[in-house]
């Protein structure tokens, strides 16, 4: 694409997405892309700028900024017809509500992104948000639920080999087992 138009180097655009966490010079550049892109017909751009500054807030720990920001990157990726993109910046905007301890928007939110992994076969952002939605039903004292999406999430990791996400998951099985007080289970899983 030409971003030459948007009154922001042509490179900056892309180099501030992949940096975006670092920096909050980022944010910065990010913001005034957006602008132009609140006035642009391209919705792919306006969302994928909106999720990379959302995702800078997200990770600044200015969750009340980046939920709404994140929800309107979904909106324009959904107006783009990029499901994908729709998805993960619903996925982030449940980490946002997570970050705010409101775990039944958060699990809102993951159930929605869950859907749309699921409609592009993406096993392992489906895995990656089962175990947000079980974390947030440990939150809840939900535990059975939790357990059984953390039981899911271990079973596309190991499918897929992922090991380092599958010992999250573990580890996190462990913890709720021990919540339960179920102390040999849990240390089970925490030695796996």
């Amino acid at each position: 694409r030409d971003w030459s138009v948007t009154g922001v180097q042509t490179c900056a655009l892309p180099i501030c997405l992949e940096t975006a966490a670092a920096t909050a010079a980022s944010g910065e550049k990010l913001k005034t892309a957006l602008r132009f892109f609140r006035g642009s017909d391209d919705r792919y751009m306006h969302g994928l700028t909106a999720y990379g500054l959302g995702t800078v807030m997200l990770r600044s720990s200015a969750f009340r900024d980046a939920a709404p920001m994140l929800e309107e990157a979904a909106a324009q990726f959904r107006r783009a017809g990029d499901r994908h993109g729709e998805a993960g910046a619903l996925n982030n905007q449940a980490g946002a509500f997570d970050g705010m301890a409101e775990p039944e928007n958060a699990i809102r939110l993951y159930r929605q992104a869950l859907s749309l992994f699921g409609a592009l076969n993406d096993r392992r952002q489906q895995a990656v948000v089962l175990t947000g939605i079980a974390t947030e039903n440990a939150l809840l004292a939900n535990f059975e639920s939790a357990l059984e999406d953390y039981q899911k999430a271990v079973g596309i990791f190991r499918a897929l080999g992922e090991t380092r996400f599958q010992a999250n998951a573990l580890n996190s099985m462990g913890v709720t087992y021990e919540r339960l007080g179920e102390m040999e289970r849990a240390q089970d899983l925490l030695e796996e």
